[in-house]
């Protein structure tokens, strides 16, 4: 075991355990390979960069492209895929942004935003909602069963309605 202690020379501050190869800061108990430990603050550790963005890494056995967690600038930022890219920002107000990096209200999505709930078994969608090509919305439950255009038409049954509420079959 390896002790470093504080300028009084009798705290330890950083704790090597050898015997399970963990190390501690400010414990001398360490619980994983890295546990790190403060007794009054809610914010024990930092991670910064002197580069534009502070992220960490998780990697297990499989993994071939380490997805990332961090800071860039006032934002929270989660990346994956083989180029790191961004997938979600959470931005200093609290807006979200799934799919975007600009993030201008409490919930941003790509073009043609897609929500959807799965039946149990999670193999098919049971209902979505969606944005479509001509800024309008589209209601599905297995297929789209109601539309509603940029300009205000609802279409029952109808992909494009040409009045303020067109539905298929009239009855």
């Amino acid at each position: 075991d390896i002790s470093f202690y504080a300028d009084n020379g009798t705290t330890q501050a950083l704790f090597f355990d050898a015997s399970t190869q963990r190390l501690g800061l400010g414990t001398t108990s360490p619980s994983k390979n890295l546990h790190v430990y403060h007794a009054t603050t809610n914010r024990p550790a930092l991670v910064e960069s002197g580069d534009a963005d502070a992220l960490l890494e998780f990697k297990d056995s499989s993994t071939t492209n380490a997805p990332a967690v961090g800071a860039t600038g006032n934002s929270l930022i989660v990346q994956t895929g083989s180029s790191a890219s961004e997938r979600m920002r959470i931005d200093s107000s609290g807006n979200v942004g799934i799919g975007v990096s600009s993030v201008t209200n409490k919930l941003v999505l790509p073009n043609a935003a897609y929500f959807a709930w799965k039946n149990n078994a999670g193999s098919s969608e049971t209902i979505a909602i969606r944005g479509n090509t001509s800024d309008g919305l589209e209601f599905l439950t297995g297929t789209t069963r109601m539309t509603i255009t940029s300009g205000g038409n609802v279409g029952i049954g109808k992909s494009s309605p040409n009045q303020k509420l067109d539905v298929l079959g009239g009855n």
